[in-house]
This record gives C-alpha cells, structure tokens and sequence, in this order.
C-alpha cells in the first residue's frame, strides 16, 4: 500500500529531470517520518531526516511547522550539513513549511506561488485556488504564467468544494495546505515538497533566490488587536474595496 502511495506522488514531477539535491527533513514524529523516506528513497541527492520515529506526544517539539520556534531544529540542521532545501512536516504529513538553502524560512504563501507555477507548466491556463489570507502576490504570479486566480475561504472543506466545482488543477494556503486536483482535491506536503524540488531543479536556482521572484511584499505576520467595537471595526474593513488580479471570489 506504500508502494502504491510512492508511486501516485511520484506521478506529480518528472522523477527523471530532479536534480541531485540535499534535503533535510523534520517529521516532528509525526506521519511524514514513515511516508517521507519511502518517498525520496532512490531519488537522486541525499536525505536527512529528524525526529522520524512515530511518537504521538511529539516529545521534541509539536508537531506545527507554521510556528517559528518549531522549526529551529530543521534550521540548525540545514545549515549544518549545507542542505538545500529543508522541510517541515506537521502530524499527518498533509502540510509542509520550507526552508532554503541560507536557512531562512519561507511562508505558504511563497510556497504557493512557487507550487502554482510548475502546475501551471503542466496544466496551461487552469483555475489556481488562493485562500483569502494568502499574500497578493500569489494571485499576481497566477495571471502572469497565464492561470485564473481564484480567492476562496480558510479551510480545507472550502477549498476542496470550489476545487471540485471550477476544475482547479491546485489550491494552497498561507498554513502550508497544498491541494492537488489529481490527488483527489487531497492536500499533500509530500507532493508540495517534490513540485518544489522540481521547481528548482528546473531552474537551476537555490530556493533563497528562487523565492525572490514571487515575495512581492512585505508581511507582519498575524497580529491581534483588541477593540471596543468589533463589528464597527468590521464594518469600516469590509467598505475598503482593495482591487484583486483575480477573475473571481468565493466565500
């Protein structure tokens, strides 16, 4: 059943055009320590992984690759061993966080810009979902490799509803949530990752400087605010009309 699980992720990228990359790879003793060395197995390049053994109380760190501090482990590691690409796995393996190659980390957003592009090579002119949350710039790079973006709600049961109701190829959110049509509308931080490393062997550029050309602008990260009067605050945000490079809007 593994194999059968390999070979399907497998089918997303062009195995035989991957460059010989150094990966690091922290499970947070979640899923991806079982599904993740079955997939880059005999792939070419070397593999790290840390914290693969399956263990429920997540005993080095939790499993929640979007917050910072969980994430210093795989950094340290990267830069160790001069890696050139580090992945972050959450518990069931559905959501991945990069790191390039200088150690820095890069946001879903990114990710989904980066991700969009190589399906669009794949699936000219497709309907790519972006969730509301997600930087501007991804809906930027959407139309300018010649896709439809299209803004949806947070939320997987969202997103999989309008991927089957408008055909898209690909949907991504800025929590590192990557879904692919041919993985049955599924989100999958495997498939992400191995598009990923396509994009960069492709191009023959590092992550660090591959990433430039979709981080568009700056990002505070989330903020909270208390206010006396929620729904006036509300009110004023929702009037501010902000123009979209999108054809269209759900949610």
């Amino acid at each position: 059943m593994l194999g059968d699980f390999v070979t399907h992720v497998h089918g997303f990228v062009d195995i035989a055009a991957l460059a010989p990359l150094s990966i690091v790879a922290d499970a947070a003793n979640g899923m991806g320590g079982l599904v993740a060395p079955a997939v880059f197995a005999g792939l070419p390049g070397s593999f790290d992984l840390l914290y693969g053994e399956l263990d429920g109380t997540f005993p080095n760190h939790p499993a929640d690759p979007i917050q910072p501090e969980n994430l210093v482990d795989l950094q340290a590691r990267l830069r160790e061993l001069g890696a050139d690409l580090g992945l972050a796995f959450d518990g069931d393996a559905d959501r991945v966080f990069l790191v390039d190659d200088t150690g820095a980390t890069v946001s879903g957003s990114t990710t989904t810009a980066l991700v969009a592009i190589e399906m669009l090579r794949s699936n000219p002119g497709a309907t790519i979902l972006h969730n509301l949350i997600c930087s501007r710039a991804v809906p930027e790079v959407i139309v300018e490799h010649g896709g439809v973006p299209l803004r949806t709600r947070v939320g997987h049961s969202f997103i999989k509803g309008v991927m089957a109701d408008t055909g898209a190829a690909f949907g991504g959110e800025h929590s590192g949530h990557y879904y692919f049509a041919d993985n049955y509308r599924a989100d999958s931080g495997i498939i992400a990752a191995l598009v990923v490393w396509q994009a960069l062997s492709r191009t023959g550029k590092p992550l660090s400087e591959l990433r430039l050309d979709v981080e568009r602008y700056a990002a505070s990260g989330e903020i909270n605010t208390t206010v006396a009067d929620p729904k006036a605050v509300i009110e004023v945000i929702a009037a501010v009309k902000i123009p979209l490079p999108s054809t269209g809007s759900t949610g």
